[in-house]
């Protein structure tokens, strides 16, 4: 599989970089009580830190809501992954998903603040691209894709889109899967340093928790592919 990020994309964030690691052997529900528990007390601890309303302007998720501006007049309705993650830890409603790793991307989402998302590997088409949309595009059976949202497609279809988050249930982790890919988009002021090192933590904990072999990718305008 090739990983590719777009010309387009990185003409309207050149400071984009992409982390993606590849976990294969993986048991997706080994100590999934732990990983709740490690979720469960950062939930607590970002109700604490965090309000509804001062949210967007953090430091971390304000990049991400510059970028989301150029919806236009319906960015009103639209949230970074981020921003929708910690929103329903504030209202109380736990994010714990029904695996381990789901469990500990949502935990390693909130604690970095960072947008992050998971794909059972296997249920891939052929390669993946990262891209600014030119409006349009379909996703899902009847939506599409807002022009300058930034998304990411297999060969077949959208996967996701990163700004309004939404996440296609067609290479969803289930309690069966064997192999993952992760990937970690990050904004100024997030270097390309930081993005090293929290790639390299999501792989360390992923495998400490449910084993597997990984390999791990970091994409920028230098570097922007990569061949598993």
């Amino acid at each position: 599989m090739k990983v590719t990020i777009t010309k387009d994309l990185f003409r309207k964030h050149p400071k984009f970089h992409l982390g993606l690691i590849k976990i294969e052997e993986i048991n997706p529900t080994k100590q999934f009580q732990e990983a709740r528990l490690l979720l469960k007390e950062t939930e607590q601890l970002t109700r604490l830190l965090f309000a509804k309303d001062t949210l967007k302007n953090h430091h971390l998720i304000s990049p991400w809501a510059v970028a989301q501006r150029e919806f236009g007049k319906q960015a009103k309705h639209y949230h970074t992954s981020v921003e929708r993650l910690v929103k329903k830890v504030i209202k109380k409603r736990s994010v714990v998903g029904k695996d381990t790793i789901t469990t500990l991307v949502n935990y390693l989402t909130i604690k970095h603040l960072i947008p992050m998302t998971v794909d059972d590997y296997s249920l891939l088409k052929g390669n993946l691209t990262f891209n600014v949309a030119k409006g349009g595009e379909k996703v899902g059976r009847f939506g599409k894709v807002m022009k300058n949202a930034l998304y990411y497609r297999d060969r077949d279809s959208v996967l996701g889109t990163k700004l309004d988050y939404w996440k296609s249930n067609e290479t969803k982790v289930a309690r069966d899967t064997t192999s993952i890919l992760v990937h970690i988009e990050a904004l100024p002021p997030i270097t390309s340093t930081k993005v090293k090192e929290i790639t390299k933590e999501v792989s360390n904990l992923l495998t400490s928790f449910c084993g597997g072999k990984a390999k791990t990718f970091v994409l920028n305008k230098k570097k922007s592919y990569v061949t598993f």
